[in-house]
């Protein structure tokens, strides 16, 4: 999740009362970090919590990326890659080698 998510979890989590810890991702990215209850009886409430923050995160991201799209500041993808190009080609490069990986067993037929 992004990093202004987490922090709204975390903010209502602690509004409301309810006892949480935080693990880290991992280095390599291969377990996801995550936000959890102390306390699993809290789950229903923590639940309805995050049904209503989401729907209301929900209005106000598409709300804002509509009016990011109208402005013209919407990120696309040549935007991104202008941005960051070692990132881009990695990331071309990463799907060429996948592609390859898989299509080995076809070509050796």
């Amino acid at each position: 999740m992004p990093d202004d998510e987490g922090a709204d979890v975390v903010e209502f989590l602690e509004a409301h009362h309810i006892e949480w810890y935080q693990t880290k991702a991992s280095v390599f990215g291969i377990s996801a970090g995550g936000i959890w209850l102390r306390n699993p009886d809290e789950y229903v409430k923590a639940r309805e919590l995050m049904t209503e923050y989401q729907r209301q995160r929900q209005i106000r991201v598409r709300a804002e990326h509509e009016e990011a799209r109208r402005n013209g500041t919407a990120p696309t993808f040549f935007s991104e890659l202008r941005r960051s190009p070692r990132q881009g080609v990695l990331a071309l490069i990463a799907i060429a080698l996948a592609a390859a990986v898989a299509a080995w067993p076809i070509l050796l037929l």
